[in-house]
C-alpha cells in the first residue's frame, strides 16, 4: 500500500497522472484472420476514440485501407497506388443509392426492348444490379443464446444469425467494456459501420450476402463470425492495446480526393 504521508500528495498525484496518461493513450488493435473458400487473409481494425483504421480483408484490389473520423462522420477509402482517397459521408452514400436506383430502372427498361439472347447475356454480366427487389426480405438479425466463449483470451457472448426465420450463421460478441474500449471508441465503430453497411446496400442492393449482420446494429464487436452459405469465417487472433503513431490516422495531403460520382463511373 502506498503511504500517502511518506510520498506526499504531490508525488502521488504525479504517479497517478502518469498511469492515467499511459492508459488513455493506448489504442486498441483487433487482429483477425478471414477465411473464404481456399483463401485466408489478415485484417486489422485499429481503434481510437475518434478515429478507426481498417487494413486487410475484403477491401478489394483498389483500396488498401479505410479511415473513419468520428468528428467529421466521414469514411475515407485510401488507394496508395493511385495516391487517391474516396471520401464518403451520409450524403454521399445517399447520392450513390439514388443514382444506383435510377441506373437500375434505366437498365431494366432498356433490357425489356432487347432480343432475348442479348438480354440473357446482359443479365449474366450485370444481373446483380437488378436485385433491388430482394432487399428487406433478406436482412438478418442476431439472437443471443446466453452461452459464453473465449476467443484469443477474450470473453464473448454466442449468438445465431437469423434470416427469413432460418439460422444462416453464428457469431460471438464482446462488449466494449470487455475489449477496454471507451464509449466514444465504440460509438465511432458503430458510426463507421453505418456508412459501410449503407454503402454495401446502395451498391449491391440485395446482391450482397444476406447472411451478414449489420455491424452497426450489434451491441458489441464480433470476435468470431461464420456465414453458412458463403463459408466465410472471421476470427480474432490477437487483441493488442498499445499506442499507435498519429500518421496511421492521417491521409497524405498529396492524395487526390475522389467523390461518390467517381466511384459510380467505375460501376458497369
Amino acid at each position: 500500500m502506498i503511504n500517502v504521508c511518506r510520498f506526499g500528495y504531490g508525488v502521488l498525484l504525479a504517479v497517478l497522472a502518469a498511469v492515467f496518461v499511459q492508459v488513455a493513450t493506448a489504442d486498441t488493435i483487433l487482429c483477425y484472420q478471414v477465411f473464404g473458400g481456399s483463401r485466408a487473409e489478415s485484417m486489422q481494425i485499429m481503434l481510437r476514440p475518434n478515429a478507426i483504421r481498417i487494413e486487410g480483408a475484403a477491401l478489394g484490389p483498389r483500396f488498401k485501407w479505410l479511415l473513419y473520423k468520428r468528428t467529421e462522420d466521414v469514411l475515407f477509402a485510401v488507394s496508395p497506388a493511385q495516391k487517391e482517397v474516396l471520401v464518403l459521408d451520409a450524403a454521399g452514400v445517399d447520392y450513390i443509392r439514388r443514382n444506383m436506383r435510377a441506373r437500375r430502372v434505366r437498365l431494366q427498361q432498356e433490357m425489356e426492348q432487347m432480343p432475348s439472347w442479348k438480354r440473357k447475356f446482359l443479365e449474366s454480366q450485370v444481373g446483380h444490379l437488378l436485385e433491388q427487389r430482394e432487399i428487406g426480405a433478406v436482412i438478418s438479425h442476431v439472437e443471443m443464446k446466453g452461452d459464453t466463449a473465449w476467443i484469443a483470451d477474450v470473453e464473448c457472448q454466442v449468438g445465431d444469425i437469423i434470416a427469413a426465420g432460418l439460422q444462416v450463421g453464428a457469431l460471438c460478441l464482446a462488449s466494449a467494456d470487455t475489449l477496454g474500449l471507451a464509449n466514444s471508441a465504440f460509438d465511432s465503430y458503430r458510426r463507421m459501420y453505418r456508412l459501410i453497411n449503407g454503402l454495401e446496400r446502395a451498391m449491391a442492393s440485395g446482391a450482397s450476402d444476406p447472411e451478414a449482420p449489420a455491424m452497426s446494429e450489434l451491441d458489441g464487436v464480433p470476435l468470431f463470425i461464420v456465414l453458412d452459405a458463403s463459408g466465410v469465417v472471421q476470427i480474432l487472433q490477437r487483441l493488442i492495446q498499445q499506442p499507435l503513431s498519429d500518421d496511421k490516422f492521417e491521409i497524405p495531403a498529396s492524395y487526390k480526393q475522389q467523390e461518390p460520382q467517381d466511384l459510380l463511373e467505375q460501376v458497369p
